[in-house]
């Protein structure tokens, strides 16, 4: 028995490189999976602001504009938008119009100031929008990637 023992020891000694290169792929697989995560992580974070972005701007009333736009930084899902009107009861339509898209949790109204000018005063605003963490990510990540369109070919 103790030859057959000696034996099989032997084997199992002669074969530790298989052991050995198993640890080594399943590592490099845990490392491809985590940047593959990474990746997908990203894809869905740049169609979520695309998303984000396009809300803000159709919201827009017709006399107002934006100035800047900045994510806060102690908070990834807060943001602040600066921008300017001429009709004062615009600020409250965008800000209602903006509480309807479903990637904003809540708007805060931070300030209004009153900007006289030469010729025609504006009035200067900054909303603070908290953005919702979990919209829509579950549906643009089974979203199939669309073609981008050929120019002429969208009725423009």
């Amino acid at each position: 028995k103790r030859g057959s023992l000696a034996e099989v020891q032997r084997e199992i000694g002669a074969n530790a490189y298989v052991g050995a290169r198993i640890k080594e792929l399943e590592k490099l697989r845990d490392e491809k999976t985590a940047k593959n995560n990474s990746l997908k992580s990203i894809s869905v974070s740049k169609k979520k602001w695309v998303r984000i972005l396009e809300g803000i701007n159709k919201s827009l009333p017709l006399n107002m504009w934006i100035e800047s736009i900045k994510q806060a930084e102690q908070n990834d899902n807060e943001m602040e938008v600066k921008g300017r009107t001429y009709v004062f009861p615009e600020i409250a339509e965008y800000m209602i119009e903006l509480e309807k898209n479903e990637y904003f949790s809540k708007v805060f109204l931070n300030s209004i100031e009153l900007q006289k000018e030469a010729n025609r005063s504006s009035f200067m605003f900054t909303i603070r929008i908290n953005l919702n963490p979990n919209v829509g990510i579950d549906r643009l990540l089974s979203e199939p990637a669309k073609p981008a369109a050929e120019p002429g070919k969208d009725g423009a």
